[in-house]
């Protein structure tokens, strides 16, 4: 193996968008890629998986998985994965993963942290990933590792919960190598995809309105789904 330059390796599609969706300044919610950067005439579908006590939306991944039979090859989803959902809910994960390697899914794991901790009383500036006591390395590393540990590959993606970070929590995800995924069609707060749209609901039970809103998407025949890899270089 040769000797690496930072001046080629900086000009590499996957730098330059690790650079670009980890810059700071940047919002305190929804920061990252939100919307493709490349003409993409079609959809992307995330789907996130927070801790729930509910069971999840196993209708809708039947769904997902009927499209892919009919249209082949297998429908594309990004499934923004936290540990403690996956911990909490093994029958369900297990689910997921025999999909996946049955090809009746084309899911791309995305990192959503391993807790997903959340506190109800306090601003967003303090909480998710903010709150003062996160062991931020510890969230992000965890649950990659979990992923690898099921002989699954986690993408080069990362769903902050509450889509909340500030400027640590971007130089530590440029540090590792993830490229913070937002949206611009959370559809349970009525915002209204187009092409080349990332499409945010919630699979885990917790949210079933925005679940209620993509099937009249999906059951559109003249839609195209992509894979969340196509939305950037």
């Amino acid at each position: 193996m040769g000797d690496f330059e930072w001046n080629v390796v900086k000009e590499t599609p996957y730098i330059k968008d690790l650079l670009r969706f980890t810059k700071y300044p940047s919002p305190l919610q929804n920061a990252g890629l939100t919307h493709s950067v490349l003409d993409k005439k079609g959809f992307f579908l995330t789907v996130d998986m927070c801790p729930s006590v509910k069971s999840f939306e196993k209708d809708f991944f039947l769904q997902l998985i009927t499209l892919g039979k009919s249209k082949k090859p297998p429908f594309p989803v990004a499934i923004s994965i936290s540990g403690l959902w996956a911990l909490e809910h093994k029958q369900e994960f297990n689910w997921l993963l025999q999909m996946q390697r049955k090809h009746k899914l084309n899911i791309t794991w995305v990192n959503h942290s391993f807790s997903h901790l959340y506190f109800q009383d306090l601003p967003l500036r303090e909480n998710f990933l903010l709150f003062f006591q996160t062991n931020l390395e510890n969230e992000l590393l965890a649950i990659e590792l979990l992923l690898l540990n099921k002989k699954q590959l986690p993408s080069v993606f990362i769903r902050f919960p509450g889509l909340i970070s500030d400027k640590f929590v971007l130089e530590t995800s440029q540090r590792l190598g993830l490229i913070p995924l937002g949206s611009d069609a959370w559809l349970a707060k009525n915002q209204v995809p187009k092409d080349g749209s990332i499409i945010l609901v919630h699979g885990n039970g917790n949210e079933h309105a925005g679940i209620h809103d993509v099937m009249a998407y999906l059951k559109d025949p003249n839609r195209t789904w992509l894979p969340i890899a196509q939305a950037c270089n």
